[in-house]
């Protein structure tokens, strides 16, 4: 089973050193610290190692169909911001909260990222979205930190929406069942008062 393509660009610094290059296995542990999903085609990865090798943070971008791939990679004077350059083939391509569209053909791309997080905005992260579990078989449980929920959209990788409610009684805390869904990557979309976040959540009925 190919777990990543062969194509790995290397960025070292002198405390830190990043990566980057596209997922061609289903899902594929970093370390034991963070494992990465993937849905159609090749999943686009960046990933960051201490100097001891060890993990980091490890994040990835994909798209409703075709492929989104690393080609390279590079830090700032300051170490604290890395951009990488890639390409997508699908539709579009959700790199956190921004998505960019094509119509189908090859699309390069670049893209900022925080050296410490490996989040497009650091300052969206403080709403601190979590889903768990995930894999899911049943239920799943989303918490939204601070932010509160509006909205709550699933897409399967065609961009059909599978799963859509309004959120009123607990905006911070909510859930889907999934129990009726296909083992697939699905994309979770929430709309909140500080934005919208997507996560990629992978249904496996065990």
């Amino acid at each position: 089973m190919e777990i990543i393509s062969l194509w790995i660009y290397q960025l070292m610094t002198m405390k830190n050193s990043y990566i980057t290059g596209d997922l061609g296995s289903p899902y594929f542990i970093f370390d034991n610290s963070d494992t990465l999903f993937k849905g159609v085609g090749y999943d686009l990865f960046v990933a960051s190692y201490d100097s001891s090798g060890n993990v980091r943070w490890a994040k990835s971008a994909g798209g409703a169909m075709g492929s989104e791939i690393g080609n390279s990679i590079k830090c700032n004077k300051a170490g604290n911001e890395i951009t990488v350059v890639g390409a997508f083939s699908g539709y579009n391509i959700v790199l956190d909260n921004i998505t960019l569209n094509t119509i189908g053909s090859p699309t390069t791309f670049v893209a900022k990222l925080s050296t410490t997080t490996g989040i497009i905005n650091p300052d969206q992260s403080k709403a601190d979205i979590n889903i768990f579990p995930n894999p899911a078989s049943a239920t799943v449980k989303i918490n939204s930190g601070t932010a509160c929920i509006k909205s709550v959209f699933l897409y399967d990788y065609t961009g059909r929406i599978v799963y859509a409610r309004s959120v009123s009684d607990n905006p911070h805390h909510t859930s889907i069942d999934c129990s009726q869904l296909s083992e697939v990557i699905y994309f979770l979309n929430l709309e909140t008062d500080k934005g919208n976040f997507r996560k990629k959540l992978m249904v496996l009925h065990r």
